[in-house]
């Protein structure tokens, strides 16, 4: 019997000839990637593409799957077109495939969220094109309902879809991208062009058109920014989906049912007539009910709660905060998503004690939370204090109270341990978060603090001078508008004297050969008040009537800031005129 050479290739391919070959076709994949960056020529990838299409197996594609996730990171805009050919390639026919395709695109999405957009119209576009090819399928017995092998095709593109919303949700990432210095200067340009067209337009004859085409511009306004306009309506959209939800309204209705019985049709339209005139009964999503002896302090919609389903309201706000803790919280720089649980607590003012009490156990005061978790659980905090209406007096007053009693007890543990006891932006950022916190609702709301002398008596009780004069020394570390408007107003009304204070830390500023690096420091307290004015023009309405803005400086400040001889004293008080606690410093102020 001849032997085989030694040499000669085995005719069935061995383990590690697979290996090779999926290696080689790892190099093909990044190729493709790199060819494409270099030419932008669609013809580089178009018969490779073609072949995954019509005749490649199912091995070859989840290795082409796992070849593209793995180069996710060469994916930018460069190859913009590559990727979106890619994804028109059929690969949820199989659950095996359709694994392996989720994973790809959860990691597009994840490293680029430019491509979400297109990557959900891809997967709509395929459940769209499936319900349609349904309705004339000979194989079903009956016309719109698809076969099992359909129905599960369609549910692995919803369960991707549901994935790419768990990962990057939508709403969040425009407002993210929606900074709001540009939308304050598109609305100061809309503002300068309406005066404009308001003298240039022509004198009413009478008929009222004029009056009616404003009306209507009033209605249904549209913002000149993009995604400002994207994120206004989809606002709106949520707003009134809040307000339906605690009112119990479902707008809904079960088609497929009414196709398969005709009785069930005829209760679903007497349900549906029992909605609507439930929806004409309830109150109107943008109105208010104020409390009866506090002309400023709303406590609900129109129905003041008689209407609310209190099962629907308790699911969605779980739901809600369950969104914020995992999502919102984390997000910097978002400036309008965070309204909807200002809304829902607006309705339903109760639910604000539980969210505050969840923000400061569970976030703020829980040591296992990262540092910037518990910053914006506590700017949270103060922002919501400072500018929910819906929230008494007696409430922001107990809030204050527990805020300083915990910086009164760390204050006390600094005393004890002595070697930490000196100011450090880094070391002691949670009291400094804390103190910023009280310093900035105290001025917001002290008209209430001063009306008679028992309420004076309980700003007294604060002992907001021991804050002041402490070794940590937050006036330092705290935005500086912040800390001129609290020295003026307690400086007033007797409670603080932190203008000493203010010079020295000023004089700290100033470079000299006796101070070194470590003494000066970093005192810039990055923090932000998230419920800064709401700059969305058409979903506005829904939290304006609950919203309290800054009434201002009294006017005794600025009287008797003529008083004050050291003019660098006078450099370090903001006029109140100039100041209105509304936009600035990440964001929340002007510019110091």
């Amino acid at each position: 019997m001849p032997l085989t050479p030694i040499l000669r290739k085995p005719s069935v391919m061995s383990p590690v000839s697979n290996k090779k070959v999926l290696f080689c076709m790892r190099e093909t994949a990044r190729s493709l990637i790199f060819k494409f960056r270099d030419t932008r020529d669609p013809s580089v990838f178009a018969s490779t593409f073609e072949i995954l299409t019509t005749s490649a197996s199912e091995d070859e594609k989840i290795s082409w799957l796992s070849q593209m996730t793995e180069c996710v990171p060469l994916l930018d805009q460069k190859v913009d077109l590559l990727v979106l050919e890619f994804l028109k390639i059929p690969w949820y026919k199989l659950e095996k495939l359709s694994i392996a395709a989720e994973s790809f695109i959860i990691n597009l999405v994840t490293a680029h969220n430019y491509y979400t957009y297109s990557v959900l119209k891809q997967l709509f576009t395929l459940i769209t094109g499936l319900l349609l090819s349904g309705v004339d399928d000979e194989e079903n017995e009956r016309a719109g309902v698809l076969s099992e092998n359909q129905e599960a095709y369609c549910w692995r593109l919803v369960g991707s879809i549901c994935a790419i919303h768990k990962q990057v949700p939508i709403m969040i990432t425009i407002d993210v991208h929606t900074p709001r210095s540009e939308l304050m200067k598109d609305l100061e340009d809309e503002d300068s062009s309406d005066e404009e067209e308001m003298f240039n337009m022509e004198v009413d004859d009478g008929d009222g058109t004029i009056e009616a085409i404003r009306n209507e511009i009033r209605e249904d306004p549209c913002m000149s920014h993009r995604d400002g306009n994207t994120l206004d309506v989809l606002m709106d959209m949520m707003f009134h989906y809040i307000h339906d939800i605690c009112h119990g309204i479902k707008r809904t209705i079960q088609l497929k049912q009414n196709i398969i019985n005709s009785e069930n049709a005829v209760e679903s339209r007497k349900n549906e007539k029992m909605c609507h005139l439930k929806s004409e009964r309830v109150c109107h999503p943008r109105s208010v009910r104020y409390a009866e002896l506090e002309n400023q302090r709303t406590v609900g919609c129109e129905c003041g709660g008689t209407e609310h389903d209190l099962e629907a309201l308790k699911s969605l706000f779980s739901d809600l905060k369950e969104v914020f803790s995992r999502i919102i919280l984390t997000t910097h720089a978002s400036s309008h998503t965070q309204f909807l649980l200002f809304y829902l607590l607006a309705l339903r003012p109760g639910l604000a004690t539980h969210f505050l009490e969840y923000l400061r156990v569970k976030k703020f005061e829980n040591p296992n939370c990262f540092r910037d978790e518990r910053r914006n659980a506590m700017a949270y905090i103060g922002s919501l204090l400072a500018r929910g209406k819906f929230i008494p007096f007696s409430h922001v007053h107990s809030c204050l109270e527990i805020i300083c009693a915990w910086c009164y007890r760390y204050l006390d543990k600094q005393e004890t341990v002595q070697t930490t006891n000196y100011e450090d932006l880094q070391l002691h950022s949670p009291f400094y978060f804390a103190c910023q916190t009280v310093f900035y609702v105290f001025t917001f709301r002290y008209k209430e603090y001063t009306e008679n002398s028992k309420k004076l008596a309980l700003a007294q009780s604060l002992n907001l001078e021991r804050l002041v004069l402490s070794p940590l020394n937050p006036l330092r570390m705290c935005a500086a508008p912040i800390v001129s408007n609290f020295a003026a107003v307690t400086r007033r009304f007797q409670l603080a004297y932190c203008y000493t204070i203010m010079e020295n830390n000023k004089r700290l500023q100033i470079p000299s050969s006796s101070i070194d690096e470590k003494t000066l420091g970093s005192t810039s307290l990055d923090m932000f008040f998230p419920f800064d004015p709401y700059l969305l023009v058409r979903s506005r309405g829904y939290v304006a009537n609950h919203y309290r803005e800054f009434d201002g400086l009294p006017e005794e400040i600025v009287e008797e800031g003529d008083s004050v001889k050291d003019e660098e004293a006078l450099d370090m008080i903001v006029s109140p005129k100039s100041l209105d606690f509304s936009y600035g410093l990440s964001p929340g102020y002007q510019k110091w």
